[in-house]
């Protein structure tokens, strides 16, 4: 993918090993491609929060898409951070088509 468009995400307080980062990159990057077909962007932000559980962690993941004059943003929660990713830039999508559209 064009570096030029990679430099438009931004991932805040990606807490995960190098593997895990590196797979969370590739899925941003899947979806970045689908963002890119619709319509340019301005900026890709997402952040994440680690939330300690009595068992295990729960990964809390916001995103907002940026574009000329708009934003549409979604956010989500799951014990997988890559469940969490997916599903908010999945509704992000959709949202993005719906007011290109308009």
């Amino acid at each position: 993918m064009d570096s030029s468009i990679l430099n438009k995400v931004l991932l805040e307080k990606f807490e995960l090993d190098p593997d895990e980062l590196d797979k969370a990159n590739e899925l941003v990057e899947k979806h970045v491609a689908k963002i890119q077909r619709i319509a340019d962007f301005d900026q890709l932000k997402l952040e994440m929060k680690v939330h300690k559980k009595s068992v295990g962690y729960s990964f809390e993941i916001k995103g907002k898409l940026f574009f000329p004059g708009h934003m549409v943003g979604s956010e989500s929660r799951d014990e997988n951070p890559f469940v969490a990713i997916d599903s908010v830039l999945k509704k992000i999508i959709t949202e993005f088509e719906h007011k290109i559209r308009k």
